[in-house]
């Protein structure tokens, strides 16, 4: 039952974070999902491997990849 607990908490953070990734912080997810800024990298690096930070930092490069290739927009407006 915890792990599916667990597996649900993962699934709504990294949902939130992925509609929230241009200007999300630890802050904010503590104060949304009310946990301890810690908590977070500890579920994120055990679910993918990597930190908060590297997670998000994830995220933003493959958006701007998807944009890259995709629009007709330059790396400085990305």
């Amino acid at each position: 039952m915890q792990k599916k607990m667990n597996w649900l908490l993962f699934e709504e953070i990294t949902s939130y974070i992925k509609r929230n990734y241009n200007d999300i912080s630890l802050r904010q997810l503590s104060e949304q999902f009310h946990f301890q800024e810690d908590y977070f990298n500890r579920l994120l690096k055990a679910k993918t491997g990597m930190t908060y930070t590297e997670y998000v930092q994830d995220l933003r490069l493959k958006e701007a990849e998807r944009l890259l290739r995709t629009t007709g927009l330059t790396i400085d407006d990305i």
